[in-house]
């Protein structure tokens, strides 16, 4: 089983060697699943190597994509459209009430059976609507224009800045949301403490309700997350939904970037914190 998690991390890491130490999470939750739950490199706010501080729940999507839910719980979805990954889900007597929504849109950049997220699009309320796609600043839109230089921030709470390589949006109001993309396959979506969403959204992230044990029947049917008649992204991308999408390796073509591949993942062998849970798994 380490063997099969190391080969799927190299795997990753070929498809988009930005992914850091994403690919981690995933074994992680194996281990936990076998009884031997490890210290994790990446905090409660997302953050690699972070110092664990509290602060809230986060959802995270990433590599070619995998999830991990806002309650702990790793999934896979290789579909190649525009999908919920966090909505704000609180029943309202207004149908018309302006929610919080993320929706990614992942796509299949090389024809080569990977996809991987290729933009963002975050629906703010009082501030409108936040395209962020690959190729930095020049790329993104705010209410379907040009972006204007960053930060920017409405007096309610709400910005858009820089981070990195990437944008983080602080949603103010009572979502008290922070999303952060790091111009690659990785974008996370954090609920802070005291948001008035926890317990109460919907899409890939589940319902942020504390309990892993119900976010499999929330998220397993991908497609109905796929984004149809309410698409952030202006224009939508047109696709049709699939059950499944084979594969293969983009590692086979680039020796190169296999073994660069391979050394990163190495920590999955070595990594201190890892022990007792590479002696609990088999490497036949």
């Amino acid at each position: 089983l380490l063997k099969d998690i190391f080969t799927s991390c190299v795997f990753d890491y070929c498809a988009d060697p930005s992914t850091t130490c994403d690919s981690y999470v995933a074994f992680e939750g194996v281990c936990a699943e076998n009884g031997v739950p490890v210290p994790s490199v990446v905090d409660a706010c997302g953050v690699c190597f972070g110092n664990g501080d509290s602060c809230g729940v986060t959802c995270r999507a990433y590599g070619d994509p995998h999830y991990m839910t806002f309650d702990g719980m790793t999934h896979h979805w290789q579909g190649p459209c525009e999908y919920v990954l966090a909505k704000d889900c609180r029943k309202s007597e207004d149908p018309a009430r302006n929610v919080f929504e993320v929706q990614v849109r992942n796509t299949d950049p090389y024809s080569s059976g990977v996809t991987v997220t290729m933009g963002v699009a975050i629906f703010v309320p009082m501030m409108g609507v936040i395209e962020l796609h690959r190729g930095g600043m020049a790329n993104h839109k705010l209410n379907g224009a040009a972006m204007p230089s960053l930060p920017i921030m409405d007096g309610l709470g709400n910005k858009i800045e820089q981070a990195g390589s990437g944008v983080k949006v602080t949603i103010g109001l009572d979502i008290q949301a922070v999303v952060h993309w790091n111009g690659g396959s990785s974008v996370s979506v954090r609920l802070l403490p005291g948001s008035a969403l926890i317990g109460s959204t919907c899409g890939l992230c589940g319902d942020s309700d504390s309990s892993a044990s119900n976010d499999g029947a929330h998220v397993s049917q991908q497609k109905h997350w796929l984004v149809t008649d309410d698409a952030l992204f202006n224009p939508p991308k047109a696709c049709k939904a699939v059950d499944h999408v084979d594969t293969p390796s983009p590692c086979d073509k680039n020796d190169a970037l296999k073994a660069q591949a391979e050394r990163h993942c190495s920590k999955l062998k070595t990594h201190p914190g890892y022990a007792t849970c590479r002696d609990k798994l088999s490497d036949e």
